[in-house]
């Protein structure tokens, strides 16, 4: 299996205790609670080594596991710091509400109001990201007539990279 494979390989580029470790999506077809398990054996590794990982990933949410981060869009960086500092700076309010096939055509509908910056669907929820003046009532308001329940969401990952390159 994969997920055996990617800890062949950690274990491999790790027995000779480099200084400097380069991980490309070492976690790509991993489980997801063995993922924890591999930044915690990175964490390890490079407190009692003195070492530096620089790891490379598309799952946005493993960068909450490392000590700084660096966003590319297109080849440059639109962002980087400290995991916590970042998210804690993100300029707009998340929303979220369920999503279905009954109601899938509310997505336009999120999309077409001023305030909104960019509307996706994540698993069986649509999230959106708007200006942080617009609050839960006003986006209700769009959708007259349709039962739909909106709740504020935490920022993620996603919702910062999707705003930074929603062009």
């Amino acid at each position: 299996p994969l997920g055996i494979k990617q800890r062949v390989a950690l274990a491999a580029a790790t027995i000779h205790n480099p200084l400097l470790l380069f991980l490309d999506e070492p976690t790509s077809g991993v489980d997801p609670l063995s993922r924890i398990e591999f930044f915690e054996y990175i964490k390890k590794y490079m407190g009692q080594n003195g070492a530096t990982a620089i790891i490379s990933t598309h799952f946005l949410a493993e960068a909450q596991y490392c000590d700084n981060i660096y966003f590319f869009h297109r080849g440059k960086i639109i962002i980087n710091g400290n995991p916590s500092e970042i998210i804690n700076n993100f300029n707009y309010k998340v929303f979220e509400t369920d999503i279905s096939k009954e109601n899938i055509n509310i997505v336009d509908i999120f999309k077409s109001i001023p305030d909104v910056i960019e509307t996706y669907i994540f698993g069986k929820k649509l999230r959106i990201i708007a200006q942080k003046t617009i609050n839960t009532e006003e986006l209700s308001i769009y959708l007259k007539d349709r039962v739909c329940n909106i709740y504020p969401s935490l920022p993620t990952f996603e919702d910062l990279f999707i705003s930074l390159t929603n062009d």
